[in-house]
């Protein structure tokens, strides 16, 4: 997969915020049981996977807040490494949102409670994966990799 094709290493700063805007809006969804954010989520999550993280929406939110003045993401350089992520790992981290989005969208009209589940369980996910560097894309992607067999290049 050549998904995004002119693929540039996002920044930590815009990894971390990516996890918390996508993990805010996902929360959002729940408790305003909206349909529509979670479609907004999806539509966001299949845009960053054409463009990449370092180019995605959510990302030049990030740098229009920042031109203004404000610097909202600060990241120790003891959590620094955690929110380094190559092409591999930035793709596996969209399309995990997008099948997650795109399976709670699919059950709504028939296990809404389930759906809502399955939006909260990424909800979770995003919110670790923000705060503490837990990165599910990337032990998915090493997981891949060790079942293939091959080494593949480090996050």
């Amino acid at each position: 997969m050549m998904l995004p094709l002119f693929y540039r290493q996002p920044a930590p700063e815009d990894v971390k915020f990516q996890r918390l805007i996508m993990g805010a809006l996902a929360i959002a969804s729940i408790f305003l049981r909206d349909t529509d954010l979670l479609t907004l989520f999806l539509a966001l999550s299949v845009i960053g996977l054409v463009t990449g993280t370092a180019r995605s929406p959510v990302t030049l939110l990030l740098k229009l807040i920042t031109l203004l003045g404000a610097r909202p993401i600060r990241l120790s350089t003891h959590h620094l490494r955690y929110y380094q992520i190559n092409r591999q790992v930035d793709m596996v981290d969209h399309l995990m949102r997008i099948g997650a989005a795109a399976g709670a969208l699919a059950l709504m009209p028939v296990a809404e409670t389930l759906a809502w589940g399955l939006v909260a369980f990424l909800c979770v996910f995003m919110l670790l994966s923000a705060w503490f560097g837990f990165c599910l894309s990337a032990l998915a992607y090493i997981a891949y990799r060790h079942l293939i067999g091959g080494k593949g290049p480090t996050p």
